[in-house]
């Protein structure tokens, strides 16, 4: 029996180890194994080493303290497994899930180990240091970006991009203001930074296989949408000079061209603010590194949008 306990729960535990790097490397089938491992633990592996434990050293006094164990485990184990796969109900879940221990568990075991003669006290301080690491692992999960959040972020991408469409539609700029000021040098920098954004986010469909018009229809599936460094090793680990630089270069080029307009000297000034350009200044980082280097997907492409709807207004006024 023992045997067959310890493969059993090297078998979960491997199964569990594989769906995670799975899962942190955003490969297909990481929540069909997250998911297995969780059903042998809870369903097979658990129930049986402890029936196995309460044949050899329980009673009835002390059978109440098995039952609550496994129901602890099911509840602090599958709140998790609904959090990292974002299903319905994560949040409520986890709400349950984080106070369950301390207000079900260690009750009955304190209780439990009250009536039992010299029962070692360091089995109490190990039971209460676990109990702290899983209100901080459930913590920590519940601070993660939920579905429901990248959802309305697709959703204000969907609008971003639906304006863009309709100020690109408008007649094209010219090369004078409306005060005689040439802005050919404007004009054509901010076609550069529109191309520079436009080549960013493709590289990044290319990457998730998404398209433009499957991304304006809220595409809320696809596996790449929560993570945090895809737009890094797409965007800024790449060959010199890197998408991200070049994405760089073209914004402080526009945001320079605005400032040499006559008479509207402070507007580089207010376009740097805009971009926050003026946030990454003395740390040491660029503005797209600032972007890409640790943000989740869906709110890059957000990013993107918003810097090319700033620029195509910018672009349009400017031409007045």
């Amino acid at each position: 029996m023992k045997q067959k306990l310890y493969i059993l729960g090297l078998v979960s535990s491997l199964v569990l180890i594989t769906g995670t790097i799975f899962k942190l490397s955003h490969w297909p089938a990481a929540g069909i194994l997250l998911s297995l491992a969780t059903f042998l633990l809870l369903a097979m592996f658990l129930p049986a080493a402890l029936i196995n434990h309460y044949s050899a050293n329980g009673n009835t006094q002390n059978r109440a303290l098995y039952i609550v164990t496994w129901l602890t485990c099911f509840v602090v184990f599958t709140a998790m497994l609904f959090k990292i796969m974002h299903w319905p109900g994560a949040g409520i879940a986890l709400f349950i899930a984080l106070p369950f221990p301390f207000i079900v568990f260690l009750p009955v075991w304190l209780y439990i180990t009250s009536k039992i003669k010299n029962f070692d006290i360091n089995n109490t301080i190990y039971i209460l240091f676990l109990l702290v690491l899983q209100a901080v692992f459930s913590a920590l999960l519940s601070l993660n970006v939920s579905k429901d959040k990248i959802d309305a972020s697709l959703g204000l991408s969907l609008h971003l991009s639906s304006l863009n469409t309709i100020i690109e539609d408008l007649p094209a700029a010219g090369t004078y203001s409306s005060s005689g000021a040439d802005i050919s040098p404007v004009i054509r920098s901010a076609d550069e930074l529109l191309k520079r954004i436009e080549e960013c986010r493709q590289l990044l469909y290319d990457r998730t296989d998404i398209t433009k018009e499957t991304g304006n229809k809220r595409i809320t599936g696809n596996r790449y949408l929560d993570s945090r460094s895809v737009a890094r090793d797409v965007l800024l680990l790449t060959n010199k000079p890197t998408p991200a630089e070049k994405l760089d270069t073209s914004l402080k080029t526009f945001v320079e061209e605005l400032g040499k307009i006559p008479g509207s000297e402070d507007l580089g000034k207010q376009a740097s603010e805009l971009f926050g350009l003026n946030e990454v200044n003395g740390q040491g980082i660029s503005w797209s590194e600032k972007l890409f280097s640790d943000n989740y997907f869906s709110w890059v492409l957000i990013s993107l949008d918003a810097t090319e709807n700033f620029v195509r207004v910018i672009k349009q006024e400017v031409s007045q």
